[in-house]
């Protein structure tokens, strides 16, 4: 029982950690036009007319037609329905993933350096 006990903290605490550790997406605050969302090639995040958001990973056109990448599917996309469309901001977004994986894994080393003295290991 000890045994499986011992491996399930390490196995929880890799896990955490991996959650941790994973990037974020930030969007620049102004609106872009579709245009410029196809021609940026990143991550956009389109606020509907109806009130809800979606996220996808590249938008394009073709043949006077705009098409967004959600997941694995290709979605059309109706410019009429379209509130705001945000384009990622990579800048933040890598210093946000590099500051968050910092402190998690500071939190985390001054977690088990706590846990080691308190067991005095």
């Amino acid at each position: 029982m000890k045994h499986i006990q011992k491996y399930s903290k390490v196995i929880s605490g890799i896990i955490v950690l991996l959650v941790l550790l994973q990037s974020c997406t930030i969007y620049r605050s102004a609106s872009a036009t579709l245009d410029e969302a196809v021609a940026s090639k990143r991550k956009v995040k389109i606020h509907l007319i109806s009130g809800t958001r979606v996220k996808y990973k590249e938008v394009f056109k073709k043949d006077a037609l705009y098409y967004g990448i959600y997941k694995r599917d290709t979605i059309q996309i109706n410019p009429k329905n379209i509130e705001r469309i945000r384009l990622k901001n990579r800048t933040l977004s890598t210093i946000g993933t590099v500051i968050i994986s910092g402190v998690s894994a500071l939190a985390i080393l001054t977690g088990v350096a706590l846990w080691g003295l308190s067991a005095g290991i």
